[in-house]
């Protein structure tokens, strides 16, 4: 993925004339105690000393349900835990004998070089008392339920003793005012968490002293309406309990590795793309948000994506994000692919041409499902998400992921798209080719490799 993209007007940075915080500064080096602070300057939802959460679902319970990778099954506290801290957590209420321990969970994914995956203590009825090992972080609650039904029962979290707070920015609950004195006041920890609706956002103190100025709520809010097109686009209406959005949020944190990436739990952004992720950008500058759109759609991908295509069908949710931001024109006109890569793939003779044949560039792989969407619109991919999810199909080899796609591609455009999958080069197993000869569908009114913006 090239890291490019001129965003015009989308993202405006929005500066404060204001700043400054009032009322008293809680002392940031002190660690919590089991009563909430009273400092008019900030908001309460910071880092709630005392926390209450219902079940909600497990991660591998979504990604089954939904054919994705999974996503955060953990939520947010606000606070952080030094290497080597003893801590107390009081946990009060029934807890389900047969649902999964709830757990605390310090430090995070893809954070600290080194660190691994968090730290995970499972917690007990009563006073829990903890030892952090070598790596510190910032604190996660894990409380889930294996399948519905969610939302039940409900356990009160204490932090007692050994947390320090972190700065917490919770949408529609947080203020500028609020952030900027907690910025002054929660020194100790070298992380600041920001949450959406849909969204946890992990960077470092240092990038939020840089952009303390910024509008978190547009940043927030941005995030949510991208992961909101992905959704959209994935057929994801709440039609049934099989077409339900992810009711887990997804992490996007600062890396110490790669670019951007994205992976179980999490997308990443290293230190040099985390503006991309974590601010609005001024307005003309060159910068890589469509990366952000494109490891976040890693995480709908779903299981008919075979090998030559994990670099490629991620893009179908970057340009629904691309079209739900109103971004114009859009990536492919920008780069001319259809007169650079695509015109000249295509007029190679048949021979020559091989869809996944690791020469083919990833753009212009991607021109083919532009086509289907040029010809037939969202519903054809909300469709195809739809029904993979109904029919959650065994597909173990590149041969079975290609051959569902092109049968269910045919009988979703109720269309026999046998010459358009030769024209662009795909040569599956030659079963498929009968079995959508059998399908007795008629070959579509124009030529659909022909479509371009």
């Amino acid at each position: 993925m090239r890291n490019h993209l001129f965003l015009g007007s989308l993202l405006v940075l929005v500066a404060s004339c204001g700043g400054g915080s009032t009322g008293t500064q809680a002392a940031a080096s002190a660690p919590v105690s089991g009563t909430t602070p009273t400092s008019a300057a900030l908001s309460p939802s910071d880092a709630p000393m005392t926390l209450e959460l219902a079940e909600h679902a497990q991660s591998q319970y979504e990604a089954d349900r939904l054919a994705v990778t999974p996503t955060a099954d953990f939520v947010a506290t606000g606070l952080y835990a030094a290497p080597g801290a003893q801590l107390t957590v009081q946990v009060d209420g029934a807890m389900d004998p047969q649902h999964p321990a709830p757990s605390l969970l310090v430090g995070t994914f893809s954070r600290y070089d080194g660190q691994g995956d968090p730290q995970e203590f499972l917690l007990v009825s009563g006073s829990n008392k903890l030892t952090v090992g070598r790596y510190g972080g910032l604190v996660y609650l894990r409380h889930t339920a294996p399948a519905p039904p969610l939302g039940l029962h409900k356990l009160t979290f204490s932090f007692v003793s050994g947390f320090v707070r972190t700065p917490h920015y919770v949408l529609g609950q947080s203020t500028k005012a609020d952030w900027q004195a907690q910025l002054k006041a929660y020194t100790t920890a070298p992380d600041v968490v920001m949450q959406s609706k849909r969204s946890i956002m992990v960077f470092s103190r240092q990038n939020a002293l840089a952009w303390k100025d910024n509008d978190q709520d547009y940043v927030l809010r941005t995030a949510d309406r991208i992961l909101d097109a992905e959704d959209d686009i994935s057929g994801l209406d709440g039609s049934s309990e099989k077409h339900r959005r992810n009711a887990n949020p997804f992490l996007m944190t600062q890396a110490t590795d790669g670019w951007m990436y994205a992976t179980n739990f999490r997308a990443a952004f290293s230190a040099g793309a985390a503006q991309f992720a974590f601010t609005p950008l001024i307005d003309g500058t060159a910068g890589d948000a469509w990366g952000v759109w494109h490891e976040l759609g890693h995480l709908h991908q779903q299981t008919w994506t075979w090998d030559a295509l994990g670099e490629v069908t991620v893009n179908l949710y970057s340009m629904a994000a691309e079209r739900a931001l109103k971004v114009t024109p859009n990536r492919l006109q920008q780069d001319k692919t259809w007169s650079r890569a695509v015109q000249p793939y295509l007029r190679l003779p048949a021979a020559q041409k091989n869809f996944n044949a690791d020469a083919v560039d990833v753009w212009v792989r991607l021109y083919m499902f532009h086509q289907l969407w040029l010809a037939f619109g969202d519903n054809f991919f909300q469709q195809l998400h739809r029904q993979t999810r109904e029919e959650l199909p065994d597909l173990p080899t590149q041969a079975a992921q290609m051959r569902y796609f092109m049968v269910k591609a045919c009988k979703i455009s109720g269309q026999d798209l046998t010459g358009f999958f030769q024209t662009w080069g795909l040569r599956p197993q030659a079963s498929v080719w009968a079995e959508i000869k059998a399908l007795q569908l008629p070959p579509p009114a124009k030529d659909l490799s022909t479509l371009n913006d």
